[in-house]
């Protein structure tokens, strides 16, 4: 039986993945919710910049360790669902405090 605080064991490397990745959805909901006050009822721009933050978002998961991912993609995804930036910027955190 292993040590339970080494499943979360995290480098300085993955740390600084971690505040980039919550910097980058934080910016990108921010872009998104402009362009959904901006975007007119027959403009489907605003879908093009959201189906595009969203593959910007995995791709990043894409190289985080996996415990990450998973809080990430459920924050980023839930944000989208009930439209709640609070949401993401909560379980951005847990996963932040998770990988520490």
């Amino acid at each position: 039986v292993g040590n339970p605080s080494t499943v979360f064991h995290s480098t300085a490397e993955d740390m600084v993945a971690v505040r980039q990745l919550q910097e980058n959805i934080r910016v990108q909901l921010l872009e998104a919710e402009e362009a959904h006050e901006e975007a007119s009822p027959e403009d489907d721009t605003e879908g093009s910049v959201v189906l595009f933050n969203v593959i910007a978002v995995l791709i990043n998961l894409l190289k985080l360790p996996s415990v990450v991912c998973v809080f990430a993609l459920f924050g980023f995804l839930f944000s989208r669902v009930i439209a709640n930036v609070v949401l993401v910027a909560l379980f951005t955190y847990v996963a932040g405090v998770a990988v520490i």
